[in-house]
């Protein structure tokens, strides 16, 4: 099915990146300034322009949706990340079904750059129309109206909210709990065997949703990148530039000295609990730095805690961080009762990155313990 909305004018182009290349052994001026011409018309065959956001968009126009397919149930916010707000609606079909969905709104400020707005919707577009797996959220459709500030994501709606949300309402014990943290391996090991890998980049308990059958969804990837892995580094695919982590205009940034080091942070405040060291001194996201954030869901599953829930301050939480000062997994009630559950959590939280697990390690590890309890259901109850 094919929907269509009022069609605005197209974006500007962004247009080619030119390059001159001068031999410094040539003999006089005319003859540089015909290298100068040559290299640059070879530069503007072997250089493609980068599509604009309205040719990407385009291209996905089968998942276009028009505005009036979809009626709001609730004005009720159901979830407001740095720069989006998520509500319930209604998406009515041709076929003349409806779906309950989430309308992911993102938020266009006055006078903000519509090329950089554009760019940062349609990437997650683009992300979100290439997956499919039971853990990562679904993409249904998107409606937008880019020049005039109007850009919205339609996903699988789950009415349990956020596992953060969610845990302290009911009484889930630890089995339950055991397999949230499964599923959240599940999806992520689906984002980072992709080619190339996908790093979600702001994984937290807020981002991830509980389905109706109480299955773990990933969500929110307005920070998600795919990866060029070459041969001894990974590397952010190349593209727009899209702010990390979804900024807000007032970013925080805290200096910190310790042992004759200077660390400076720039990044956003929400997110911080869940960062690992390499990203609080500056290195963009990686696959490892998912690892130490989803040791923290590890923690927040069987805890019902942020990280670092003692602490109030930004700089606080950066020092305890850098420091290797995190919390002991074996002085909590329900975490004393798994051990391996423990000693993955320690495992997902070492400093240098190249020492932590990847995450189909963990998820091995998870499945391994539900086989576990799932035996010593059977053997209690035969």
């Amino acid at each position: 099915m094919q929907e269509s909305i009022s069609n605005p004018k197209p974006l500007q182009d962004a247009g080619f990146r030119h390059a001159s290349l001068v031999d410094e052994n040539a003999g006089g001026a005319n003859d540089t300034g015909a290298q100068q011409r040559t290299s640059t018309d070879a530069t503007e065959e072997t250089i493609p322009r980068k599509p604009s956001a309205r040719e990407r968009l385009d291209h996905l126009s089968h998942l276009r949706i028009s505005l009036d397919a979809i009626s709001f149930t609730s004005s009720t916010s159901h979830g407001e990340g740095g720069k989006a707000t998520v509500v319930q609606a209604t998406v009515r079909r041709e076929a003349g079904n409806s779906e309950i969905v989430a309308v992911k709104k993102l938020d266009y400020i006055e006078g903000m750059d519509v090329r950089k707005f554009s760019n940062e919707f349609v990437h997650e577009v683009e992300i979100l129309a290439g997956l499919s797996h039971e853990n990562v959220v679904r993409l249904i459709g998107f409606i937008e109206q880019l020049e005039q500030g109007e850009a919205w994501i339609v996903l699988s709606w789950h009415p349990n909210g956020n596992v953060r949300d969610f845990l302290p309402t009911g009484d889930c014990e630890i089995p339950e709990r055991i397999s949230l943290i499964k599923d959240t391996f599940e999806g992520l090991t689906y984002l980072h065997s992709r080619k190339p890998p996908i790093c979600h980049g702001d994984l937290k308990s807020l981002n991830i949703l509980v389905s109706p059958s109480y299955r773990a969804i990933i969500t929110d990837f307005g920070s998600a990148r795919g990866l060029n892995v070459l041969a001894d580094s990974v590397t952010l695919e190349d593209r727009d530039p899209v702010t990390r982590g979804n900024p807000t205009e007032e970013e925080a940034t805290i200096q910190i000295r310790a042992t004759g080091y200077q660390l400076t942070l720039t990044g956003p405040a929400w997110s911080l609990r869940w960062a690992s060291p390499e990203v609080l001194s500056g290195a963009n996201p990686n696959l490892p730095s998912d690892v130490w954030s989803a040791g923290w869901i590890c923690w927040e599953i069987m805890t019902n805690e942020f990280p670092f829930p003692e602490l109030n301050s930004q700089t606080g939480i950066v020092v305890a961080v850098v420091h290797g000062k995190l919390p002991s997994t074996r002085d909590d009630a329900q975490l004393s009762q798994i051990t391996r559950l423990c000693s993955l959590m320690t495992d997902c939280w070492k400093f240098d990155p190249e020492n932590r697990p990847d995450v189909a390690e963990c998820r091995n590890e998870v499945a391994w313990m539900v086989n576990c309890m799932l035996m010593s259901l059977r053997n209690v109850l035969t």
